[in-house]
C-alpha cells in the first residue's frame, strides 16, 4: 500500500514535467511567428526619426553630400532587410536544434517546419518584394552614377523658367516620410525641357530663392514670362534630378521662342 501511495505523486509529478516538456516544445514550435517581432523591432529601429536623422546628418549641404546621403540610406536600408529575415531564420534553427535536444523533433518538428515556412518563408517574399518594387539595388547604381556625373562635370543643363510651387521633400527613396527634408522640389519648364515640367530638387545648401519681383506665372502666357519672369540655369544630375547649381540668367541670354 505504501508502495502505491508513493507512486502516485511520482507519476503525478512525471506527468506535469511531461506536460511541461510539450508545453515548451509548443512554444518553441512557434518560434518563426515570435522571431518576426525582433525583425520589424529592427527594421523600426533603421525607420526611426532619431537614425535616420543620424545617418542624414548634413545631407543638405550640397549635392554630393546629399547623393553619398542617399546611397547610405539606400545600403542601410537593404542591409536591415537582409538582417531581419536572417535574424529570423537564425532563431528558427535555434529552436530546430532545441526541439532536438528535447526529443520532440519528431512530434513537433512538422509543426515547426510549416511555422518556417509560412513566417519566415513569407518575410523572404515580402522583403524580396520590397527591394525589387522600390528598386534599392538600381538606386545605389543611380546614385553612383549622379556622383561620377558631378565628378565628371557631365550634368544635365537647362535654361528655363522655375515655378514658385515649391515645397520641402526628404531624399527620394522607400520610406522617407518623418525622415529630415534637406530638398526643396521646383518645377522646371522651357525650350530645354521640351515646354514639359521637370521636377528638380534643389539641396537646401546652395542657399537658392526665386527672385521675388520676377515670379514665373502658369496663369499668364508665355510672352508675358519671357518678359517679366527671371529664368534661370539649372545643372542637375540625370537620374534622382539633384541640382548641383541654380543661377539666374544674365539679361542679355537668348530669349524662349514664344509658343515653341
Amino acid at each position: 500500500m505504501e508502495n502505491g501511495t508513493g507512486q502516485k505523486p511520482r507519476r503525478r509529478s512525471a506527468q506535469r514535467l511531461e506536460a511541461r516538456r510539450t508545453m515548451g516544445g509548443m512554444l518553441l514550435a512557434m518560434t518563426p511567428l515570435w522571431a518576426l517581432f525582433p525583425s520589424l523591432g529592427l527594421l523600426l529601429m533603421v525607420l526611426s526619426p532619431s537614425f535616420t536623422g543620424w545617418l542624414l546628418a548634413g545631407a543638405e549641404a550640397d549635392a554630393p553630400a546629399l547623393l553619398a546621403a542617399a546611397r547610405r540610406w539606400y545600403i542601410v536600408f537593404l542591409a536591415a532587410l537582409a538582417a531581419a529575415w536572417v535574424l529570423a531564420a537564425w532563431l528558427t534553427s535555434l529552436a530546430w536544434r532545441s526541439l532536438g535536444r528535447r526529443g520532440l523533433l519528431a512530434v513537433l518538428g512538422g509543426h515547426l517546419a510549416v511555422m518556417a515556412l509560412v513566417c519566415v518563408g513569407g518575410e523572404l517574399l515580402i522583403f524580396g518584394l520590397l527591394v525589387h518594387m522600390e528598386e534599392l539595388p538600381q538606386r545605389i547604381a543611380w546614385v553612383d552614377e549622379d556622383l561620377r556625373s558631378i565628378e565628371t562635370d557631365q550634368l544635365e543643363v537647362v535654361e528655363c523658367f522655375i515655378s514658385p510651387k515649391a515645397h520641402s521633400v526628404p531624399i527620394p527613396g522607400p520610406y522617407s516620410r518623418g525622415m529630415p527634408e534637406p530638398l526643396t522640389v521646383y518645377g522646371v519648364i522651357g525650350e530645354d525641357t521640351g515646354r514639359q515640367w521637370v521636377r528638380i530638387y534643389v539641396p537646401d545648401g546652395l542657399g537658392f530663392a526665386l527672385d521675388p519681383e520676377r515670379l514665373y506665372d502658369e496663369d499668364q502666357s508665355v510672352p508675358w514670362n519671357e518678359a517679366n519672369a527671371q529664368r534661370y540655369l539649372v545643372r542637375y544630375t540625370s537620374n534622382l534630378r539633384i541640382a548641383a547649381e541654380v543661377v539666374p540668367c544674365s539679361p542679355g541670354a537668348a530669349d524662349f521662342a514664344p509658343g515653341s
